[in-house]
């Protein structure tokens, strides 16, 4: 761990013995591989995995932290309950029909490369259907009880939120080495 430490250091040009620190606008350019636009509620949310305390930045802890939650050896139990708080936003405990629709339409917009592209229609019926088969009372809304009954009803549902750390390091490295340039 102190070898990534080390080199995730020298990557972000800070010294090796000092705290390592990623700025927001530096992960948010990590995210979206551009100029560290914050405006994404996608990338926003999922930045919120990383910095919970809302310190307005990334320490390595965080970073590791983060990254064991999206990793293969998170438990089932820590994927719920990291997509119920990427989808409950504000705490409230539980997800509305509005945050998700946004959440995708942002998902979605961010991940252009994949080509996926929904009618607004496409994407209310998805979001219908989503709700209708977990939103148990029929109260318009889902709880964490709920959020747990569609997993268990649809095992792998989450399987989304696992990364392989080393690549998204190999991939922060890169993103910073294209956003340093060289004097001629």
């Amino acid at each position: 761990m102190l070898s990534i430490r080390k080199h995730l250091a020298a990557v972000l040009g800070q010294h090796e013995n000092d705290a390592v620190v990623i700025p927001k606008v530096e992960f948010f350019r990590f995210l979206a591989g551009g100029d560290g636009n914050t405006s994404s509620l996608y990338a926003n949310r999922l930045y919120s995995i990383f910095d919970m305390d809302k310190k307005g930045h990334v320490t390595f802890e965080d970073l590791m932290k983060g990254l064991s939650l999206l990793s293969q050896k998170a438990t089932r139990e820590q994927k719920l309950m990291l997509s119920f708080y990427l989808l409950d936003p504000e705490g409230t405990g539980f997800i509305t029909k509005k945050m998700t629709t946004e959440l995708l339409r942002s998902c979605l917009a961010e991940c252009n490369e994949l080509e996926i592209s929904l009618s607004e229609a496409q994407l209310a019926h998805i979001i219908d259907n989503t709700f209708s088969d977990a939103d148990l009372d029929r109260n318009g809304v889902i709880d964490l009880n709920e959020y747990q009954s569609l997993d268990a009803k649809h095992p792998g549902l989450f399987d989304f939120l696992t990364v392989d750390a080393f690549g998204v390091l190999s991939h922060l490295e890169r993103v910073h080495s294209m956003s340093i340039s060289v004097p001629q």
